[in-house]
């Protein structure tokens, strides 16, 4: 091979870099004049920097439009969030674990006592079994806080907050996905806490009708608790963006409030917030014995319902006025 060949080959193959290199940095300053010359072209339209963040995903994702994704993707989005990160269900199976194993371990020593000659009621052997739901209230309240903390402090809210701008979409995926998760976990395990209790633990004569109206109704209430619990955690989770905050406060109103209540003298105020206060209302729900003491079911699923419902507003506010 001649030298004047070598020569250029060596030639060629050192500017074929260079005019790689020459052509991606006149992509950058293309670029970058553009961006330069948006805000003057849209300043009686929209912000500089919005219209330049808006500008980079409509040219990443041409077929996307500015109001972002559907509810229905969103709700597969954040689906694929709970099954993907390992906290999540880790705590709706603790849930489970502390309905079943409360409620079956108390219902066989309430029966152990019973065959010692201590009468019992039909209607002990449903409330019993239902302690663990009580319990299981602190963990379900954890797992709706950290479904949204967790986000928030990693920062990838802001992420999601980019491909979805409506903010209270998000909110409400999540709560509709949240609401799916403890319907179906803990649903799974008062059922199979009343069956074992009522089928393997309590004599045949004391056993309930799972078909009677009366139980069906108390079984849904308890699960319609701790969905509602789940609820007002992912709220606060939202308003105070802080899961041990969030959890604190959660704890002191579901549990710390009605024992003062309960030893504060009578009064006015104090008989209304004994029956009005959060998950008070649901006392006669739950169970398939009534007290004069709280609020009879209808009225007392409904207030509950109405608490969810002023929690995830105010929530929703919050989200929509503070920046990510």
């Amino acid at each position: 091979m001649s030298a004047a060949r070598l020569r250029h080959e060596h030639t060629a193959a050192g500017a074929a870099p260079h005019s790689r290199t020459a052509a991606a940095a006149k992509v950058r300053e293309q670029a970058r004049a553009h961006a330069a010359a948006a805000p003057a072209e849209h300043a009686g339209t929209a912000d500089p920097a919005q219209w330049r963040a808006s500008t980079e995903r409509l040219s990443l994702h041409p077929t996307r439009t500015p109001s972002g994704l559907s509810f229905g993707n969103l709700l597969r989005s954040e689906l694929l969030k709970v099954t993907s990160v390992r906290s999540l269900p880790m705590t709706a199976l603790a849930a489970m674990l502390v309905v079943v194993g409360v409620g079956v371990g108390v219902s066989a020593a309430l029966a152990h006592d019973a065959a010692s000659g201590s009468a019992q009621s039909a209607q002990s052997f449903f409330s019993v079994p239902m302690s663990g739901v009580q319990l299981a209230t602190v963990i379900v309240a954890a797992l709706g806080v950290i479904s949204i903390t967790g986000e928030i402090a990693s920062g990838m809210i802001r992420t999601t907050f980019l491909v979805a701008p409506r903010r209270v979409s998000v909110l409400l995926a999540k709560a509709t996905v949240l609401t799916a998760v403890v319907i179906t976990s803990q649903g799974l395990a008062i059922a199979a806490t009343f069956a074992t209790v009522n089928y393997a633990i309590v004599e045949r004569e004391q056993r309930l009708s799972p078909g009677a109206r009366e139980v069906l109704t108390a079984l849904a209430a308890n699960v319609y608790l701790l969905v509602g619990v789940a609820l007002i955690g992912l709220a606060l989770g939202v308003a105070m963006r802080h899961a041990a905050a969030a959890i604190c406060t959660l704890l002191g109103a579901l549990f710390v409030l009605p024992i003062l209540l309960q030893m504060l003298p009578s009064s006015a105020l104090v008989d209304a917030l004994r029956k009005w206060w959060l998950t008070s209302t649901m006392e006669n729900a739950t169970d398939l014995r009534s007290s004069d003491q709280y609020l009879q079911a209808p009225i007392g699923a409904a207030a509950f319902t109405a608490w969810i419902v002023l929690l995830l507003t105010l929530a929703a506010i919050s989200l929509r006025r503070r920046s990510a």
